[in-house]
């Protein structure tokens, strides 16, 4: 009974439907749109929408190494992103259809989370 009403609520949540935002990676003159969905109130990728389970952005989010006592800024434009290649991610700058830079973290594994969204839900954990 309880396995069968897990499945009915999981089924559920895979059909709501999920507002998409797009960002836009600058990659010379050339653009590549990349959607982002919220989940778990962070920003990802479709590649973890697809495939939450395997999700690497995830998988940081939910089991985070020690938060560092300081993190080396030096040319890093921010906090959140010092934090992003701490965790050995690539800190990127997207850029959303108001021509807004905003902060992404990507993963080896395709797989992009909010830098922000990541280092906030980490630094709250680490004062706790």
């Amino acid at each position: 009974m309880f396995i069968r009403l897990c499945s009915i609520c999981f089924f559920i949540f895979l059909t709501i439907p999920v507002q998409a935002e797009s960002y836009f990676l600058q990659s010379g003159a050339q653009r590549v749109k990349i959607e982002f969905f919220s989940i778990e109130k962070v920003l990802v990728n479709d590649f973890c929408k697809e495939k939450i389970s395997q999700c690497k952005a995830l998988s940081i989010l939910k089991n985070p190494p020690a938060f560092p006592k300081k993190l080396n800024q030096g040319m890093l434009s921010s906090e959140a992103q010092a934090y992003c290649k701490y965790l050995k991610g690539v800190p990127l700058r997207l850029i959303n259809e108001k021509e807004e830079q905003a902060p992404f973290c990507a993963f080896e594994d395709k797989t992009m989370i909010s830098s922000w969204d990541l280092f906030n839900t980490h630094s709250q954990k680490a004062k706790k």
